[in-house]
């Protein structure tokens, strides 16, 4: 602690020994009576010498301001201590939000487990009665009881291979569009001219009707799969089945229109400029195929390209386990930020406890230290009247001046 000085000497750690103050003082008493400005008349105990009266208003300037320097601090301390209380305050209002946002997740978490593992045990409950491994004697009582699933049957965990990637199932559907086009332009090639124009709509056409006829399976089996989640809009599955229909219908019709295009008997132009046909009742008959044949041919590829649409659709977890997944990774965050949290608020609370006992020690030594620190002050400033008395007996070098102050110092 550092306590006001006065102005004629440098400022000095609680605990210092006066000694610049001495030493100061000894030289103006020296320089004091050489000057003349003292004698053996100016020492007289009811009437100090104007230096020695200087320095006892000194002395109690620094007794008035050493208590304010650690009532000053005390409070310093006090004031982090109470910011930190309040953040506290505030910290358990977030953790105990945190708290209950876990709770909730993990019950998700257990809740969604459960119902997994009921799954398990009615699909293991089908496969051992498919193969007359079990009779479950539950479901021939009477008023149907639920059949119950063979015992400690569970889920065995989100550790099976995953679905195809995302990256691979886009590759996939533009191959599938990829393959589908050209049938598409020979269709529509054939009803329009050669212009400019006429091809730009032939490829519109065709681009076109080849994405409807990949992405309307896509979207019907990624439907279809998340039918049993939820929440999940019921009459949305239904539509996208449903359109399935009209979808094995386009492929039915546009596989038939490629293959009679692919049919038509060749014909070739004559000098006249007329068309002659070759003969030949189809495009097929070299080849010793049958129309039929071909036309099953185109029919198939489309009607194969729209099944593998809806299977990569389809080719997603089980809403349950994309549920599962989705709540344990919000658990683990929610975990996450609850541990970061309490960490903060330990150390949030080792701060205050810190401040107050720090401030606890300095309201309890306070009145020892200021004793021992006021007992150092008054010695210091005695010593410096006594080196002042004693500078200016060397100074005057009279006895009679030598008498009245040592009798002036045993009074100090």
């Amino acid at each position: 602690m550092t306590h006001p000085r006065p102005e004629s000497f440098e400022a000095g750690q609680v605990g210092w020994t006066g000694a610049e103050v001495v030493d100061t003082a000894r030289a103006r008493g020296v320089a004091d009576a050489r000057s003349g400005q003292l004698d053996e008349w100016n020492f007289d105990p009811e009437k100090l010498p104007t230096y020695l009266a200087w320095l006892s208003t000194e002395q109690e300037r620094v007794f008035n301001a050493m208590p304010g320097n650690d009532r000053t601090r005390i409070e310093r301390l006090q004031t982090q201590a109470d910011l930190l209380s309040t953040d506290e305050a505030m910290a358990d209002v977030r953790i105990a939000r945190l708290e209950t946002r876990h709770a909730e997740v993990a019950e998700n978490v257990r809740n969604i487990r459960s119902r997994i593992d009921a799954l398990a045990r009615d699909d293991e409950r089908r496969r051992r009665r498919r193969r007359f491994l079990e009779t479950d004697p539950a479901e021939d009582n009477v008023g149907g009881a639920e059949a119950v699933g063979p015992e400690g049957t569970r889920w065995e965990g989100p550790f099976t291979s995953p679905p195809l990637p995302d990256r691979v199932k886009y590759a996939i559907l533009a191959g599938l569009i990829a393959i589908d086009i050209p049938i598409q332009v020979v269709v529509f090639g054939f009803f329009h001219g050669r212009t400019q124009l006429e091809q730009v709509l032939t490829w519109i056409f065709a681009v076109s009707v080849a994405g409807i006829m990949v992405l309307l399976p896509h979207l019907a089996g990624y439907f279809y799969r998340g039918r049993h989640a939820t929440g999940e809009e019921r009459p949305i599955v239904l539509t996208g089945l449903v359109l399935l229909l009209p979808g094995l219908y386009l492929a039915a019709v546009l596989g038939y229109l490629r293959a009679r295009v692919l049919l038509v008997p060749p014909t070739s132009i004559d000098e006249n400029g007329n068309i002659v046909s070759q003969g030949l009742r189809s495009a097929a008959e070299p080849l010793h195929a049958s129309d039929y044949s071909v036309i099953a041919l185109f029919v198939l590829l489309l009607f194969i390209t729209s099944g593998i649409s809806f299977i990569i659709g389809a080719a997603r977890h089980h809403p349950l386990r994309t549920a599962h997944e989705n709540a344990t990774a919000a658990r683990d965050a929610a975990e996450a930020e609850l541990a970061e949290s309490r960490t903060e608020q330990a150390g949030r609370a080792e701060r205050r406890n810190a401040l107050e006992a720090e401030r606890a020690r300095l309201e309890n030594t306070a009145t020892d230290r200021l004793n021992e620190d006021r007992g150092t002050v008054a010695e210091a400033f005695r010593s410096a009247k006594l080196a002042y008395l004693d500078g200016a007996q060397q100074g005057l070098a009279n006895p009679k001046a030598s008498d009245v102050i040592a009798e002036l110092a045993s009074r100090l």
